[in-house]
Formats: C-alpha cells, structure tokens, sequence
C-alpha cells in the first residue's frame, strides 16, 4: 500500500468511528450502555450496542495509520517550521468542530482535539532529531510534549506522543517495530490490526491529495454535527 491508500483507509476508520460517537454513543450512556447485558438480554439497545461497539472498534485503526504516516513524513519535511506551523493552524481551524460534533456541542478544557497530537508527537521527533548530547537530553524533549498533551488533554495524550515517536524509532526495522509498538497499541484493543496495513506499505507516494486530507478532519466533523442536528426530533 503506498501512503495515499493508507491515508484513505484512516480516514474511513476515523470516519466510522466518529459516526458511532456522534449518533450513537450519548443515547448508549444515557441507557447506561452495557454490550454485553444488553446483547444476552436482548434488550432495544441490543443491536445499537453492536454496532457502536463494532464503529468504534474500527476506529481504533485511525491513529496508528495517522501516526505512523506522521513518522514517516517528518523525514522528508525541508522545512520542519513550516510543517508544524501547518499542523498548528489545523490545531486551531478543528477545535470548534471536535467540540460541536465529540464535545456536546460547546468549547471545553476537558479535550482538544487530535491535531495537537500530532503536532506534539512531530515536535517530540524534531527534538529528540537535533539533541546532539546523551541519550537522557534526547528524550528532554519528547517527555516535554507528552506532559504538554497530557496537561492539553489533547485526544490520545501522552499515549499518542508515544506511539508516534515508537514509529520514529522503528522506522528502519519491521520486526523491532511490531515488537516495541504493539505494546502500547494494545491498550486500545484492535488498534494493533493497524500494523498490517503499515507492515505491507511500498513507501511510494500515490497520488498527492495533501490538502484535502488536512481538512477532512474538521469538514467531516461539522458534517456529522450538522446532519446530527438535522435528524434531530
């Protein structure tokens, strides 16, 4: 798969998961969501529950393809400023669709959306890239922007910064990097399935479409916010 395809399957694996947050997930707490009661009780929510379950477990696919795509463009960056300036302004431009379509509608401090992510995660590689000194100095930076999204409470946080800069690290190794980064993408179920797709990418280009997929972030959640108020009773 060369990295246009991989980019069209994360965002369908975002788009699927977003689909289940933004229709599915309120009604689901509300009921005190439950899969597995709701499945053996055959209760009306049963087949909802299904199939939020199955939305969302897709979309634990989204960010490793992201974030391993992130990996393997800050190597190819001529201009790192530019390039996290870039990832800043999309920061900026999506932070009042995450809030209206995954936020209940309203600015909150309680989550910022994935962008910062990403632009912590290539700030980490920057950093550790450019410290010449020790191995502890290297990782000065890297702890600094997992703090940041943590304090942020940027989507995915430190996990996020995390698994990005394992990409970084494994980049010139397969096997080292199915046995380092696995581990942390355990934690988000089936997001260790995402490896699979990576383990077969050819390294080529495919077609160029940078900016549409810069803004398929924000466009797809307005969308999904508008069409959530239009079917609303």
């Amino acid at each position: 798969m060369n990295s246009f395809q991989l980019k069209l399957l994360a965002s369908l694996c975002m788009l699927l998961d977003h689909i289940g947050v933004v229709f599915f997930e309120a009604r689901l707490t509300a009921a005190g969501y439950e899969l597995l009661t709701n499945m053996l009780l055959n209760t009306p929510l049963a087949g909802i529950s299904l199939l939020y379950t199955a939305l969302r477990l897709i979309g634990r696919l989204a960010f490793p393809l992201y974030a391993y795509q992130l990996a393997e463009g800050t190597q190819h960056m001529r201009n790192t400023g530019r390039y996290l300036l870039r990832l800043a302004l999309f920061a900026l431009l999506s932070e009042l669709p995450f809030d209206l379509a995954l936020q209940g509608g309203h600015f909150t401090w309680q989550a910022q959306n994935v962008y910062w992510t990403l632009l912590l995660g290539a700030g980490a590689i920057f950093a550790y890239q450019r410290t010449e000194q020790s191995i502890w100095l290297k990782w000065t930076g890297p702890l600094a922007a997992a703090a940041t999204a943590t304090l942020l409470r940027t989507d995915y946080g430190w996990y996020g910064v995390l698994v990005i800069l394992l990409f970084f690290l494994t980049r010139q190794d397969s096997q080292k990097r199915a046995a380092w980064v696995v581990i942390p993408l355990a934690m988000q179920v089936t997001a260790p399935l995402a490896l699979l797709p990576i383990t077969h990418a050819n390294g080529e280009k495919g077609r160029g479409w940078k900016w549409p997929f810069y803004l398929f972030y924000p466009v797809h959640l307005l969308a999904l916010y508008a069409l959530r108020l239009w079917l609303a009773p």
